[in-house]
C-alpha cells in the first residue's frame, strides 16, 4: 500500500523512535508535516490521550485537522 501511494504523489513520513516515544512530539510532527494518514498500533494510538494540552477530553484524543484517516494495526 506504500508504493501505490507514493506513486501517485503521495509522501512518506518515518518518524525516529525518540519521536513515536512522545506523544506531543509525534502530535507536532504530524501537524508541522499535514499528516492526513497515519497507520498506528492502537497502543500508540492510545497515548494520544495523553497529549494535546488543557481544555480536552481526556477521551477524544487531540489530533490535527489535516488528519482524514486512522489505520490501526500491528505495523
Amino acid at each position: 500500500e506504500i508504493f501505490s501511494s507514493l506513486s501517485r504523489g503521495a509522501t512518506l513520513l518515518i518518524v525516529p523512535q525518540e519521536v513515536k516515544l512522545s506523544p506531543n512530539a509525534l502530535l507536532w510532527v504530524m501537524a508541522e508535516h499535514k499528516l492526513s494518514i497515519l497507520q498506528c498500533t492502537p497502543s500508540l494510538f492510545l497515548r494520544f490521550n495523553s497529549a494535546g494540552g488543557a481544555g480536552h477530553h481526556h477521551h477524544a484524543p487531540f489530533l490535527p485537522e489535516s488528519l482524514r484517516i486512522v489505520a490501526l494495526g500491528k505495523i
